[in-house]
């Protein structure tokens, strides 16, 4: 893949994003507009829609969900304003059901949160950290946490994930903190290192990474910002197992909102609340966008979280059974 781009396409659609070898959009994310005042924000594959995206109307959300070569093939409504499970701008706090249940594997986790940045600091990146850990903890899931992690401890962690690779079958891993993107990739931030530092930790990379172990499925989620920072980057594309999910609280180029210090962010918050209920790793973060997105929305702040699924994650896959 190379860097962005922008081409007029045969319907007069202008597209801003990544081109394939064979000069047509390709991307995990990029933009298209067109004169009827219709755009789309999301994947893109082989010159068409193709994966998790919205199509706007002047503004207004029309289609959510799944596309393939052009066409919605899985709709993921999003919830009318009756339909927001919190009003008049005072968020419920998240479910914790009195029987918590029980995983159906045997998964391990890496939860990691940073707040205490030389310069600035977060908010709520530790709380959501903690919030995520202890409901994993409940559901019987193998947790390990940082809080305010340097770069070399994130490492040390993320390697000892390739061991327990030989007792678990699915790694979990979830980021809050400081993030950025460059040509394309996603990175995240220790509290040792700024955006502008050479060889930041890459998603992308923890991604392959991982899938050269015995995992059977990789749940990536990052809560943290998107924005696009210039730098050395690499530009080729890492290459998946195609057994990974990947959930972001951000766009491409956008930024992620902390939260109102003392509570937690929109993404986390969205995630309490789904995590520990028994349905599918795809639809948990299917909901967690949708009431990451409202929540920003409703405290005047747009964030539009995306989902990156692998052809080959099990869309059925679930971390809990009752």
């Amino acid at each position: 893949m190379a860097n962005f781009s922008t081409l007029i396409l045969p319907d007069g659609g202008l597209y801003i994003g990544e081109l394939n070898d064979d000069g047509l959009p390709e991307s995990q994310e990029a933009s298209c507009a067109w004169d009827n005042g219709q755009s789309y924000i999301g994947a893109w594959a082989n010159g068409s829609m193709c994966g998790v995206g919205t199509l706007y109307d002047r503004g207004e959300i029309v289609k959510y969900g799944y596309w393939w070569k052009g066409e919605l093939l899985h709709d993921f409504s999003m919830p009318t304003n009756e339909e927001l499970p919190y009003g008049n701008n005072q968020p419920i706090p998240p479910e914790y059901p009195e029987s918590q249940p029980i995983t159906a594997h045997k998964i391990t986790a890496l939860v990691i949160g940073n707040n205490d940045y030389p310069t600035s600091p977060l908010n709520n990146c530790i709380k959501d950290a903690e919030a995520i850990a202890k409901q994993l903890r409940a559901m019987k899931v193998d947790v390990t946490i940082l809080k305010n992690a340097t770069k070399s401890q994130m490492i040390d962690a993320i390697q000892a994930l390739e061991l327990k690779a030989r007792v678990y079958d699915h790694v979990f891993f979830y980021f809050s903190g400081h993030g950025h993107s460059n040509q394309g990739r996603h990175y995240i931030t220790s509290i040792d290192e700024s955006t502008s530092d050479k060889n930041p930790l890459c998603l992308e990379e923890i991604d392959e990474f991982l899938s050269g172990t015995d995992y059977k499925n990789i749940i990536l989620a990052s809560d943290a910002c998107s924005v696009i920072v210039n730098g050395e980057g690499n530009p080729e594309m890492v290459k998946s197992a195609g057994r990974t999910l990947m959930a972001f609280s951000s766009s491409l180029g956008a930024v992620a909102y902390d939260g109102i210090p003392t509570e937690h962010s929109p993404f986390a918050f969205g995630l309490l609340q789904y995590i520990s209920k028994p349905i599918s790793v795809v639809q948990m973060f299917q909901e967690t966008n949708k009431f990451a997105m409202s929540y920003a929305i409703d405290h005047s702040f747009y964030q539009q979280p995306i989902l990156i699924i692998s052809p080959y994650f099990p869309i059925d896959f679930k971390l809990i059974s009752i």
